[in-house]
């Protein structure tokens, strides 16, 4: 009788609802300008927010490629010239001018720092086109007839229609992405989009004869790029970043 009432308790027990642990929700300000970062819904069984600030909202979105219909597999040999390409992004609702820089000449030796030597061991970096507009994203991104024009032409293909269909729109430029005309006097971004540029990259690798023990550095590019935002029509923000690009590496 006893073990009968004893299972029969064990199965009551088994019934009661699991133990959730307390949750809140919280919002976030910046500390210095007080501006709200992230709101969550007041609903409490609502996971969505009532606003949130991300990265996106203030950074363009940065990317490498190599040249279109070029293969690109993160290798550079020394004693060679190599053209790539960066886009930018916006994807805020606030147009963005920016300037990009970077050293002249970058020392293997030495990470980032500008090499006085008289040997060709070090990589010469030309931007040619170091200011530009960006407009803001467009209204409804989401919609796929608009999110197709957002993306740059480098970084288009031809797996569906859509995009099919935008990459004739745009066969104008492809020749001048394929084979571009760098050197100092392309001033103006090589393609440009509703939210969007593309500038050219050049890197001239030197000998590196002192260094064959460092064939298999990989080769980081530092940039420096200044942003400024209009918030309205009498607050304009403005600030700086340092990135640091990941191209691949050097190999005999």
């Amino acid at each position: 009788m006893n073990n009968i009432e004893s299972s029969k308790s064990q199965q009551k027990e088994n019934l009661f609802p699991l133990h959730q642990k307390l949750r809140s929700k919280i919002s976030l300000r910046c500390k210095k300008c007080r501006d709200q970062i992230m709101k969550p819904d007041s609903d409490p069984i609502s996971t969505k927010f009532y606003k949130s600030n991300n990265a996106t909202t203030v950074l363009p979105f940065i990317q490498i490629s190599p040249l279109l219909n070029n293969l690109y597999n993160n290798k550079f040999i020394p004693n060679s010239k190599v053209q790539l390409l960066m886009s930018f992004i916006n994807y805020s609702p606030q147009e963005m001018e920016i300037s990009i820089s970077s050293l002249d000449k970058l020392s293997l030796t030495k990470n980032f720092t500008e090499t006085t030597s008289l040997s060709d061991n070090f990589i010469k970096i030309n931007l040619p086109c170091s200011s530009f507009k960006l407009k803001q994203q467009p209204k409804n991104p989401l919609k796929l007839e608009n999110l197709i024009t957002t993306i740059p032409t480098v970084e288009l293909n031809n797996y569906s229609r859509l995009s099919r269909t935008e990459l004739i729109n745009r066969n104008k430029v492809i020749k001048r992405l394929s084979t571009p005309s760098t050197g100092n006097s392309q001033t103006v971004p090589l393609d440009s989009g509703i939210n969007w540029c593309t500038i050219p990259l050049e890197l001239s690798i030197g000998d590196l004869s002192q260094n064959l023990n460092q064939y298999k550095t990989q080769l980081k590019i530092p940039f420096f790029i200044s942003i400024k935002q209009k918030q309205t029509e009498n607050i304009e923000q403005a600030f700086g970043i340092w990135i640091i690009a990941k191209l691949g590496y050097i190999e005999a």
